[in-house]
């Protein structure tokens, strides 16, 4: 604070500085809506295919009321949850016991090492010829998709323990469970957690592939639909309600790590 600021001087300038930044962050999208409202407008390619940003408001309003944009959105999110927690299930204990065994971590590392850089996009194929066309292929490439974040950040939690905090439960007599359940998952929490918000984001757009090709509901699927009938004001729709759900589940995430952590601010 500067010499001589009152409180409400302070309050003034943070309500100017509060409308600036809102000012700032629409400069951006306006000006997309505009070059887009444009675009559209032209004769040619762009005129024939692309929606206007009214046609796109139409069209969202449409399926917002007869409930079919609801429903596809609530399939998709049902999806990430079902891969999501089987990740966090499976992938946290794989992470504890890699961060604090080395047998383990010898044992599985190579493999993890192994599958991390191949992209999701390349299991589809494989998983639809095993798995068939339905939610359980979708649900297997969420769960790829998510369990490598949430491991590695496991791993990276455990390992940055103190080791005079593990000595310290040891010499007070706790076995190898306590020490676990009192002294490494307490303290990886915040690195277990990024490791999930990360899982989270990636989730999201994985079950939206899944559903391109593999699922017979969804957002995915309405946009491949969509673009079989050259309606590109439902696949607009459909990118855009991906970009507002995403945000939203990320600060669910924000949110979740506030709650449980709540000496830590996100």
């Amino acid at each position: 604070m500067f010499l001589g600021q009152t409180g409400s001087g302070r309050s003034a300038a943070g309500r100017i500085s509060w409308a600036s930044d809102a000012v700032s962050g629409a400069l951006v999208p306006l000006g997309i809506v505009g070059a887009w409202a444009v675009a559209s407008a032209q004769k040619g390619v762009f005129g024939l295919f692309l929606a206007t940003p009214g046609e796109v408001a139409t069209e969202f309003v449409r399926l917002l009321w007869s409930g079919e944009l609801v429903s596809h959105v609530l399939a998709s999110l049902s999806r990430v949850a079902v891969g999501l927690v089987t990740a966090i299930l499976v992938g946290v204990p794989l992470g504890i016991g890699m961060g604090a065994w080395r047998s383990v971590d010898v044992a599985i590392a190579p493999l993890l090492n192994f599958l991390r850089p191949i992209p999701i996009a390349a299991w589809v194929p494989l998983v639809v010829l095993v798995f068939g066309i339905g939610e359980l292929p979708a649900r297997v490439l969420v769960f790829m998709g998510a369990i490598h974040p949430i491991v590695v950040n496991t791993i990276l939690g455990v390992r940055g323990v103190r080791l005079l905090h593990v000595r310290a439960a040891r010499m007070l007599g706790a076995n190898n469970w306590q020490v676990v359940r009192r002294v490494l998952i307490p303290s990886a929490l915040p690195s277990v957690l990024a490791g999930i918000r990360l899982g989270l984001g990636i989730a999201w757009w994985v079950v939206i592939v899944a559903e391109l090709l593999a699922v017979r509901s969804g957002l995915g699927y309405m946009m491949v639909q969509a673009m079989a009938l050259l309606r590109s004001d439902t696949m607009m729709v459909g990118i855009f309600v991906i970009g507002v759900v995403g945000l939203g589940l990320n600060r669910f995430a924000i949110l979740t790590e506030e709650l449980l952590m709540p000496w830590r601010k996100v």
